[in-house]
């Protein structure tokens, strides 16, 4: 209403001032101080730096898409909007200085809570093994010894399933620091950025981890002093994990059959029930945890599963017979889960997609480097590790081609 009053203001201000016009012949600096006057101080509180415009032609869209208005890419940016109904209003009213320095307070928050978890995360990998366990638990190394086949079955599940549950954490803390310091203009967007930070953490605290240790800092200081260290350090950590990842595999199965059940909204309905009626209830338990639950979250796991898969097939080949189970167990969970209960999610057309085929070319990165790091460690010549650097560089070409060569944002357009 504020803005359609201020408009009728200017329209009949503006009509005003050409009859004065037409009636009395004006100077330059006179029009030029009418058209100052147009714009009041109303007018100003209800612009933004953003706003939305709607073509009726697929073409003019397009061209206006595809036009360079200024030499500073920056300065006037086109993109497609999202969804009506998944906008964020009020980052689009935030200036450009105060989206920077926001951006910077997130980003060092983002550092913090990354040196916060590694040491948790080596802690709990370290007293959640079956042997610990025993040490503390006296009761657990009686029950072992009478059932002595349970052994390697608890051996093999309980780091990995404190691992995964303690990482379920880590989505609510990157949205609670990206909805404050971050302009993200719509709910998908927020997605696809937890998709990027989400997988970088994964990546370091469930991949690399066991190839650094438990000091961070020591290792990359000993890559920082000797690059070529790196191969030793990969070539002698990873082959060693390679039962870790296979056990943690299998837990992903566990996992996606706990997801298919919704036990947390079975939990809040079946606790509301009693107190507010079956109706209120089922419309209190839902939505779901859209941290966890949301196609960010689920595209990052996915593909550090991929990653994993494609990183340790060379070493231990029955990897990929597991993966391509928990593939399939993923493809039934999520398909009836994202189709039939669970609440609609907005989509933005392909980057989420996009940003797994990142991922996964990290995925065939490491791989090469491990592959090269082994060879570079245990070949009897240099053959084989020459042979590994020429495919390194061949996929290093291609990432580039990858990043330049192919416009999938826009499609061609003439």
């Amino acid at each position: 209403r504020q803005v359609q009053s201020e408009r009728d203001r200017l329209l009949a201000a503006s009509r005003a001032a050409a009859n004065r016009a037409a009636a009395t012949p004006a100077t330059a600096a006179d029009r030029a101080d009418s058209k100052a006057v147009l714009v009041s101080d109303a007018a100003r509180n209800v612009n933004t730096p953003s706003g939305f415009v709607t073509f009726t032609s697929q073409r003019e869209a397009m061209i206006a898409l595809n036009t360079r208005c200024s030499a500073d890419d920056e300065e006037f940016v086109m993109s497609l909007p999202p969804q009506p109904s998944d906008v964020i209003y009020g980052d689009l009213a935030v200036p450009r200085v105060g989206q920077w320095l926001l951006a910077s307070f997130g980003f060092c928050c983002i550092l913090i809570l990354f040196w916060c978890f590694l040491p948790v995360v080596v802690i709990l990998t370290s007293v959640t093994n079956l042997k610990a366990i025993e040490r503390h638990f006296p009761k657990m190394h009686m029950f072992v010894d009478v059932h002595p086949r349970l052994h390697a079955l608890l051996d093999g599940v309980f780091a990995k399933m404190a691992l995964v549950m303690f990482m379920s954490l880590l989505p609510m803390m990157l949205m609670m620091i990206f909805h404050r310091f971050y302009s993200l203009k719509a709910h998908a967007w927020a997605q696809l950025k937890l998709q990027r930070w989400y997988f970088g953490f994964m990546a370091v605290y469930i991949l690399l981890i066991t190839a650094v240790g438990s000091s961070l800092l020591a290792g990359l200081q000993r890559i920082y002093d000797h690059p070529p260290v790196v191969f030793g350090i990969l070539a002698n950590a990873l082959p060693t994990a390679t039962n870790f990842f296979l056990e943690f595999m299998l837990v992903q199965w566990v996992s996606l059959g706990v997801n298919l059940t919704r036990y947390m909204q079975a939990v809040k309905y079946l606790g509301l029930r009693p107190l507010l009626g079956t109706r209120r209830a089922a419309e209190l338990a839902e939505p779901e945890d859209q941290d966890y639950y949301g196609i960010g979250g689920r595209s990052a796991r996915s593909a550090l599963d991929l990653v994993i898969a494609l990183v340790f097939c060379g070493l231990n080949p029955l990897i990929t017979a597991v993966t391509l189970v928990n593939f399939l167990i993923s493809r039934v969970t999520h398909g009836y889960l994202t189709v039939f209960a669970e609440t609609r999610k907005p989509d933005l057309g392909g980057p989420f997609f996009v940003q797994q085929m990142w991922h996964v070319q990290f995925g065939l990165l490491l791989y090469a480097v491990l592959m090269s790091s082994i060879f570079y460690r245990r070949a009897g010549s240099w053959g084989p590790f020459l042979l590994s650097l020429s495919a390194l560089a061949c996929l290093v070409l291609c990432i580039a081609r990858f990043s330049r060569a192919f416009s999938w944002e826009r499609l061609p357009f003439c």
